[in-house]
């Protein structure tokens, strides 16, 4: 059994990543911050990795992450059933209420559907 397992080097790796690329960006002698900028978003996502997996596999931060992942396949059977309806009542209200500028096409008449409800 290794004493430090892969993912322990990749949390080093993340944290260590965000620390620099954070101080890049206090840096303000660096003219490039659009770069500095991705690589802080990047390391970012990274970070945010690293809970989603502490979440999953901690015992005491588990519940909510297994439950999300043991409903997803209800989830997804509902809004696969939903689906269909929402785009026909798209059309609906796009043929319907077309003068308004809310229902020019599909996409705004569903858009406002969903702010409305």
């Amino acid at each position: 059994m290794a004493l430090i397992n892969p993912w322990t080097y990749f949390i080093i790796v993340v944290n260590v990543a965000s620390l620099i690329s954070s101080l890049v960006r206090i840096n303000w002698a660096s003219d490039d911050s659009e770069k500095n900028g991705r690589m802080l978003g990047f390391s970012n996502i990274l970070l945010w990795l690293t809970l989603i997996k502490y979440f999953t596999f901690s015992d005491s931060y588990s519940f909510l992450p297994n439950t999300m992942l043991g409903s997803a396949a209800e989830v997804f059977n509902g809004l696969v059933g939903i689906v269909p309806s929402a785009i026909g009542w798209g059309f609906y209200m796009t043929t319907v209420l077309y003068p308004s500028f809310r229902f020019m096409d599909c996409f705004a008449a569903m858009f406002t559907m969903f702010y409305v409800i």
